[in-house]
């Protein structure tokens, strides 16, 4: 196993251009860190990782358990010393263990239009907790994918995946979908596309769907844009104790799908 002991080696300098949006949409890869998501890669068949781990780590059963796994998928395993996984890592806390994956996705893939099953559909997303919350919920709660349009936060930046926990293994998201791929999906899959808005709305508990369609979640600040909000045959709401705004997205997303898809 080669062991780095420099900041310049290519790995290294690669992690820290893979914080960059651009340089992760050019190489289709991005950088995970910690034992649990490192795991979640390789049970989801990633091949050809770069996975770097601490000496001090290499006792642990886990990682043993790890590099076993990885091998046969083609992964490339080095050891590194505590100062250079303090410069790499990007947690508080980190496990000694942090790797540069391939997307399980690339951006020129698209959803298929007769997928089965619930999906979620996200309006540009900004915040990218709320993003990778929501990734986690939509997994968790059994949709079949997520699909997010154009101007939507980066699924694949720390903040996301930190959030996401591993769940950008489990379940497909797409980048950049269109309004017009909507429209082919609501015409073709005879999907129901259910807009969550305060106005306009019936309450959630009161709205049967169901075994197929799109739920659609809405920008932070702004919403549901009207031509995605035009295509929604439903509109259904959560009723708030009088005086309360609004709840943070990833919330209602977790409200929404546990009820629907329990």
């Amino acid at each position: 196993m080669e062991t780095i002991t420099s900041i310049n080696n290519r790995w290294v300098k690669q992690i820290g251009k893979l914080q960059q949006k651009k340089y992760r949409d050019r190489t289709g890869l991005f950088v995970i860190e910690g034992v649990r998501i490192v795991t979640d890669a390789l049970f989801a068949g990633i091949r050809d990782g770069i996975c770097l781990i601490c000496a001090e780590r290499l006792e642990d059963p886990r990682i043993d358990t790890i590099i076993k796994t990885g091998l046969p998928l083609g992964w490339l395993f080095c050891g590194m010393s505590e100062d250079i996984y303090k410069r790499v890592s990007r947690t508080e806390h980190g496990q000694g263990i942090i790797a540069i994956v391939p997307k399980p996705l690339t951006k020129e893939e698209t959803p298929s239009i007769g997928m089965d099953g619930w999906l979620v559909f996200l309006d540009a997303l900004q915040d990218p907790g709320n993003l990778g919350t929501i990734i986690r919920t939509a997994a968790a709660s059994g949709c079949a994918a997520v699909l997010l349009s154009e101007g939507c936060a980066d699924p694949y930046s720390e903040k996301a995946v930190r959030s996401s926990i591993g769940s950008l293994f489990r379940i497909p998201v797409y980048q950049n979908v269109s309004v017009s791929f909507l429209e082919a999906l609501k015409h073709d899959s005879k999907m129901t596309l259910v807009a969550t808005a305060l106005d306009g709305g019936k309450d959630y508990r009161s709205v049967m769907l169901g075994e197929k369609g799109l739920f659609v979640f809405g920008n932070e600040g702004n919403g549901i844009r009207p031509a995605i909000r035009s295509l929604c045959e439903q509109t259904v709401y959560i009723p708030l104790k009088r005086g309360v705004e609004s709840l943070n997205v990833s919330v209602a997303a977790s409200v929404i799908l546990f009820h629907y898809l329990r």
